[in-house]
């Protein structure tokens, strides 16, 4: 297939100057229009040719036409602003390759039925290529790549990324298969870090914990608040994230209550921590000793193992437990989801611009 040929059509900056579609508050718009930039992004992703892409909250369209020029198999965006569907019509017309559009709030979508509109589409072009292989002797060709790629509003990165770690886990929505599955998203470079934080680190949380259970990443790019259009007060980094089998144990849900108990007093030694979920009547003390865990320690010296061993532990103690409270979306209120504060701040990437109140774009 050939590039489009996009210099047949507008750039981004003249659609949204002609069209008079600014980014909205209301959606966390931070629009990022270099495509210099775009075409790192995309290329952060891995190889594109010949994968299945999906791209959720495209805005405009600059990030779709980079993969677009990248050669996908197929492409599909999910878009919640109903302004910005026009942008991405627009490249329907030169795209080479099938692209859907999808109106929809990616937090409440149901993946699954994501999951099987991308097996039409593979079944769909695989009936319409002449097979290469000996009649005789047929093979059925090796599903292609699933790829999801974003530059996610940050306002929701964390939740939705709670939702895809959980649907890994279970081996259900795009992790339900056949696609091989990775993940290329833009976070706020405070949560990139966040994730990244090793045992020891002041910034290690439930996010850290629960990220690096289910998945290897690396971050791929760093992209300064400068370049996007309205320019946010933080900077943003492309996290590359492979997801890894996951075990049978502990659950989802057993890990991240685990770890939302453990880090819930961050300055407690764990025993505390763990008897809120135990109950003031179990021996705590004996508990963490018979996992070869030292009581006494805090929630950030743990290695991941070791707070899946709780989890497991924790788990097989049945439905017994008392767990710390979380908000609707079953996500706590703690370091790793909300905004930080002096005493909990990180080293970012050189002239990040900080912010003593809130990380959240206005």
């Amino acid at each position: 297939m050939s590039a489009p040929n996009f210099p047949a059509i507008p750039s981004v900056s003249t659609l949204l100057r002609v069209l008079k579609t600014p980014a909205m508050k209301r959606f966390s718009q931070n629009f990022l229009l270099d495509t210099n930039l775009t075409d790192k992004f995309v290329k952060s992703a891995g190889q594109i040719t010949g994968a299945h892409v999906i791209e959720i909250g495209p805005g405009p369209g600059s990030l779709t036409r980079s993969i677009l020029k990248a050669g996908p198999k197929s492409l599909t965006v999910i878009e919640k602003d109903r302004r910005m569907i026009q942008f991405v019509e627009i490249l329907r017309d030169v795209a080479p390759c099938p692209l859907k559009i999808i109106h929809a709030d990616v937090l409440t979508m149901n993946h699954d039925d994501l999951l099987a509109e991308i097996k039409a589409t593979e079944e769909t072009m695989r009936n319409s290529t002449p097979p290469l292989n000996d009649p005789d002797t047929p093979t059925l060709p090796s599903p292609p790549p699933l790829k999801l790629i974003s530059n996610l509003p940050f306002n929701i990165s964390t939740p939705l990324f709670f939702d895809l770690l959980r649907d890994l886990s279970l081996k259900r929505g795009l992790f339900g298969g056949p696609f091989p599955v990775d993940m290329t998203l833009a976070f706020q470079a405070e949560v990139a870090y966040r994730l990244l934080a090793a045992p020891n680190s002041s910034e290690r949380g439930r996010l850290s914990v629960t990220a690096q259970h289910y998945c290897d990443f690396a971050i791929r790019l760093l992209l300064p608040g400068r370049v996007f259009t309205p320019p946010p007060e933080v900077d943003a980094a492309v996290v590359h994230f492979t997801p890894r089998v996951p075990p049978a144990q502990p659950s989802f849900d057993i890990l991240s209550n685990t770890a939302r108990a453990l880090f819930s007093g961050r300055r407690k030694q764990i025993h505390n921590n763990i008897r809120q979920v135990l109950g003031p009547n179990r021996f705590v003390l004996q508990f963490l000793v018979d996992l070869g865990i030292d009581p006494t320690r805090r929630a950030e010296s743990l290695t991941g193992a070791e707070v899946a061993k709780i989890a497991v532990a924790l788990e097989e103690l049945g439905p017994t437990l008392t767990w710390p409270a979380a908000d609707s979306r079953g996500l706590e209120k703690l370091p790793g989801l909300r905004a930080l504060t002096d005493n909990d701040r990180i080293l970012t990437i050189p002239d990040h611009r900080r912010r003593r109140e809130e990380t959240q774009p206005q």
